[in-house]
């Protein structure tokens, strides 16, 4: 998987590589890392500060199609805000987690050198 909206990323590792993997017997799959990543978010401040913005956490399948790889939120509110996480100039008013499903046609063209 990979973060469309990503401008920065780097694994976790404080000793040793922040890795699990476990493989349950009904064949689910639990793969997971630490990483520290930096979203960028377009914003449109002409109207700041009486305006609201909408910033995204975006994850997507680099390789995989639907049916290979279904990525779900194993609770109904998975995204948890830290409590001593804020900033200043902005006040989060809601947090969400949905779910989308696109397709893209990536290396279906054909070109000739």
């Amino acid at each position: 998987v990979y973060f469309p909206n990503a401008k920065h990323a780097e694994f976790q590792f404080v000793t040793v590589p922040n890795v699990l993997i476990r493989i349950n017997p009904d064949g689910e799959i639990l793969y997971m890392l630490r990483l520290k990543l930096t979203f960028s978010c377009m914003m449109d401040l002409s109207k700041f500060p009486l305006d609201n913005q909408v910033c995204t956490m975006e994850v997507a399948s680099f390789s995989k199609t639907i049916e290979e790889l279904r990525l779900e939120w194993k609770t109904l509110n998975p995204v948890i805000m830290g409590k001593g996480l804020r900033m200043p100039q902005f006040e989060i008013v809601e947090i969400m987690a949905s779910d989308c499903q696109e397709s893209f046609q990536i290396g279906k063209d054909k070109f000739r050198i």
